[in-house]
């Protein structure tokens, strides 16, 4: 296992080498485009700079998508070799590898996620729930996941009259089993959920626009330890629904806790007449597994595994 994290390790750094030497022939093209303007006034196709610039940019461009095609493609052979982990991981792995450009830090992020995790795990590869130190679930206003546009952090004062317009609206409350509508109730939960991570037993936590900072939802997760079940809902505020959040957070989330959660079942429960949410877990290849009566209607549950 070391002398594969050793190798991606290597994948890494010659990967953002490539990339980085990709991206500087596009800078050189740029100013060679400029400089091919202000020193060599001819037309477009009488003008050797211009030509020599569009060259390296479709050159540059065309070895960005292969240098990403080609080292996602050695990170995630090396992930394979490591026995933690099942085929059904590394499919979820390479599909939040989108696009090649500019998907690079993404990839290293995702393998960053796998060192930390693996490196915690012990040599039975049992799950690390007791090796995260608690000094950092006490920091109010820690990043707890990352995705392309969004982080998890935990709620603060400050969120309350959004998170109180929002649960107290039709839209968001209709399938949902909230019991905090009042603010009192949800200074209460922002409170206790304060000490706790995406680990803990039950926990709400803040998602978060990166381009402004802005609340756009929550999710919601719950540990069964003793039935190794981890239970994963989420709520998006109605005006930034449809734009691919959900599915991009709840991606990023499986793939951390299935590199920490060995042997765990992964659980969404979604109201029958809640098309918008069943699709999505459709989407994330979760599989029916049973249903039950709730409040409002019937329950479908769906399940996923790694095992």
């Amino acid at each position: 296992m070391e002398q594969n994290l050793k190798l991606l390790n290597k994948i890494s750094f010659k990967a953002k080498l490539c990339i980085f030497a990709s991206y500087l022939v596009i800078f050189i093209s740029i100013i060679l485009i400029i400089v091919g303007y202000a020193a060599y006034k001819k037309p477009f196709d009488q003008n050797p700079f211009y030509f020599v610039a569009i060259v390296l940019l479709v050159l540059s461009i065309i070895s960005i998508y292969l240098f990403s095609f080609f080292w996602k493609k050695k990170a995630l052979n090396v992930v394979k070799n490591i026995e933690v982990f099942g085929s059904d991981f590394l499919n979820d792995l390479e599909k939040i590898y989108l696009g090649p450009l500019g998907c690079w830090n993404r990839i290293s992020q995702k393998i960053n996620v796998i060192f930390v995790n693996l490196n915690n795990l012990s040599n039975d590869q049992k799950a690390t729930l007791d090796n995260f130190s608690s000094s950092e679930t006490n920091k109010k206003n820690e990043n707890l996941l990352d995705s392309q546009r969004l982080y998890v952090r935990h709620f603060v004062k400050e969120d309350v009259n959004k998170v109180f317009q929002y649960r107290n609206d039709e839209n968001c409350f209709k399938y949902q089993s909230y019991s905090c509508f009042s603010q009192p109730d949800l200074l209460n939960m922002f409170k206790e959920n304060e000490i706790k991570n995406l680990y803990s037993e039950t926990g709400n936590f803040a998602l978060i626009s990166k381009e402004n900072n802005e609340l756009v939802g929550e999710i919601f997760v719950s540990n069964k330890k003793d039935t190794k079940e981890y239970f994963i809902g989420f709520t998006i505020i109605p005006k930034f629904q449809r734009k691919g959040y959900a599915f991009e957070i709840v991606s990023e989330l499986l793939v951390k806790m299935a590199t920490s959660l060995t042997n765990y079942v992964f659980v969404c429960t979604v109201y029958e007449k809640n098309i918008k949410s069943l699709n999505l877990v459709k989407k994330l290849e979760f599989k029916k597994s049973g249903s039950f009566n709730g409040e409002k209607g019937k329950v479908l549950v769906y399940k996923k595994s790694y095992n």
